[in-house]
């Protein structure tokens, strides 16, 4: 296979009170059969062992710095100002990737705007073995990631061998135009509007003066996905699942607080990026969907109904419209809503009850 130059990619991390994974998610990263990279880690004001546990990792590679308290959106922005990659992506501090995921993205983003991989969602850090798909792609097939030891994550990772690294045959990364893209994202989980699963240009981050909203606290991913993708014009995407998605009980994403609300915000803006019929259309079913979820649980002075009309008149979308794209079961929703606020929410709370 003929080689080529690769770019740097710089890796932006936040951590925040991540002492008990962090170290494995610096292993992970580490251990990249790719080497051009850094990897920036962005202390969010921890109070425990964090900075204590990143510290043991004696690595060229690895920048930190320590900032207050500001939330995930301000350490990426710092991040951002710090990277000195061509490349950008993102890691979460209770992640892992697997070994090859930034020789994988790097070869899948060569002649795109941006690459995307699929992910395994990990639960009691058991990576599923028929999650982990062969490598089509390398004379070797890449090992199976074991679950992680956490005993182990303070412990220096050993150099990667440089030797199995390839570059990937294009074939094996299918395009995808950015406004298709941008439409499927806000349906579609398997691609979703996460950071960690796509490598981006920093030149066209630059070029849109685009930075990680602070006053959103749920959905600034996404909308900084979207607003990205707005500037695009080609997307490549493998199938092979190099990320390693942990989830809890205890997660940002089950958590369900005013800072939830947030989101609204994110998608109001989203909406407005394209005027694209297609466009408009998915923004404001996904809004509708998600207005109708946090309206079973919060009351009308956090979550007012006019907020959704509102929306609604500024898309120019007829209620007949809105309604014929709607799946069975959000029209039932919908509906109810509509027509009985307080018995709608009485009958979503006894569903959630019963789950």
């Amino acid at each position: 296979m003929e080689s080529r130059q690769e770019e740097m990619i710089s890796i932006i991390m936040p951590v925040f009170n991540s002492e008990n994974t962090v170290g494995r998610t610096i292993s992970s990263i580490l251990n990249q059969s790719m080497q051009n990279f850094e990897l920036i880690i962005v202390d969010d004001g921890s109070t425990d062992g964090t900075a204590g546990v990143c510290a043991r990792f004696e690595s060229e590679k690895i920048v930190c710095c320590r900032q207050e308290n500001a939330g995930p959106a301000a350490a990426r922005n710092t991040g951002l100002a710090m990277a000195r990659g061509s490349l950008i992506c993102f890691v979460d501090a209770d992640d892992t990737v697997r070994e090859d995921y930034l020789q994988v993205l790097s070869d899948c983003i060569e002649g795109a705007d941006l690459a995307v991989c699929a992910y395994n969602e990990v639960t009691d850090d058991i990576i599923p073995a028929a999650d982990i798909p062969e490598s089509p792609w390398t004379a070797e097939t890449p090992e199976t990631p074991e679950a992680p030891d956490t005993a182990k994550t303070a412990e220096t990772p050993q150099a990667p061998d440089t030797a199995k690294t390839a570059v990937m045959p294009q074939a094996y990364c299918r395009t995808e135009t950015a406004d298709s893209l941008m439409e499927r994202i806000l349906h579609d989980d398997t691609i979703g509007g996460f950071l960690w699963n796509k490598l981006f240009r920093k030149s066209l981050i630059d070029r849109g003066g685009m930075a990680f909203s602070k006053n959103i606290f749920v959905g600034e991913d996404l909308l900084f996905v979207e607003q990205y993708l707005a500037g695009c014009r080609t997307v490549r995407i493998t199938d092979q699942k190099l990320y390693n998605y942990y989830t809890s009980g205890d997660s940002i994403s089950s958590a369900m607080n005013e800072k939830t609300l947030t989101l609204l915000r994110a998608l109001e803006k989203i909406s407005g990026l394209s005027d694209r019929p297609s466009f408009v259309k998915a923004a404001a079913l996904r809004y509708i969907r998600q207005f109708l979820s946090f309206a079973a649980y919060f009351p009308d002075r956090q979550c007012p109904p006019g907020r959704l009309s509102s929306f609604l008149k500024n898309t120019g979308l007829t209620r007949k419209e809105v309604f014929a794209g709607l799946t069975k079961n959000y029209k039932i929703k919908y509906v109810l809503y509509n027509t009985n606020r307080s018995l709608y929410r009485k009958i979503m709370s006894f569903r959630k009850k019963a789950e």
